[in-house]
């Protein structure tokens, strides 16, 4: 059996009061206050033949020659092959516009300081390699999130409908709950980090003029509180489609601190 070596890392994205943030209509909307970090969270883990590199982006998208040139630099950084770096973005829409979206232009200088910011924490995170040990597992959350879309009487279809749940016939599509997570631990038990997968679109505060990480921001705040302060966790977002934390039967029902919180509770289960 192969020996494994792993290592994760965090580092924070610059985000400044009056940074420009997609992800809604209106298509631009200057900062005007941040609620938590957003972060990039790096996992590295290396056996005797390869080494994998996985990266977390809390953004609403990149451009994929941005992404393949974040992949060189990461390879590069690990000493790996660009196959094996794996670069997600949460579909955060509060974080600064690393794309070009309707009519708000693409922030081109946070483009670039990203990409440096990736190498070096790449590279940080590469020299903290450590021997340690990999589970996996899953679990299934029915509560925290529901399709937008519905089917109403007059057979037209609306996402997030604001009319009578009595005009509502039934969702047009599902929703995934599984909850895939990869936990690993060093040799004398501690986490390292979680890598957990879920399908959910971060849209609490939607449309505000807000910085935040968003549900994905709590689920790590809440899994280091479980395992300890060096716990990283990097959050791959599922196939989120039509799949929103937001009831449109009961708009107070899910927030960005229940989904997050609930998250934790059932990948650390997991």
């Amino acid at each position: 059996m192969s020996k494994l070596f792993a290592a994760f890392g965090e580092a924070e994205l610059p985000c400044p009061i009056g940074t420009p943030i997609v992800g809604w209509i209106p298509p631009e909307r200057p900062t005007r206050m941040k609620l938590d970090p957003l972060l990039a969270n790096v996992a590295v883990l290396k056996n005797q033949e390869n080494t994998l590199v996985l990266i977390s982006l809390d953004l609403l998208s990149l451009d994929i020659e941005d992404a393949d040139e974040i992949r060189d630099l990461a390879a590069e950084a690990a000493g790996t092959k660009k196959e094996n770096v794996l670069v997600g973005v949460t579909h955060n829409h509060c974080g600064p516009a690393a794309v070009e979206l309707y009519d708000a232009p693409k922030n081109h200088p946070f483009v670039a300081e990203l990409k440096e910011l990736l190498k070096q924490a790449v590279r940080e995170t590469y020299s903290r390699l450590e021997p340690a040990v990999l589970g996996t597992g899953f679990t299934y959350e029915n509560d925290i999130s529901w399709n937008r879309r519905y089917i109403l009487r007059d057979g037209t279809a609306f996402a997030h409908p604001l009319v009578d749940k009595t005009e509502v016939l039934y969702a047009e599509g599902p929703i995934d709950p599984q909850v895939g997570v990869i936990c690993v631990r060093s040799m004398e038990g501690y986490a390292l980090g979680y890598v957990v997968n879920f399908a959910c679109h971060p849209l609490c505060h939607g449309g505000e003029r807000i910085a935040t990480a968003n549900f994905p921001g709590v689920l790590r705040r809440e899994l280091k509180k479980k395992e300890n302060d060096r716990c990283v966790t990097v959050f791959l977002q599922g196939a989120a489609g039509d799949i929103s934390h937001a009831n449109p039967f009961d708009q107070k029902r899910t927030t960005m601190e229940s989904v997050g919180v609930r998250l934790a509770e059932r990948s650390y289960e997991a």
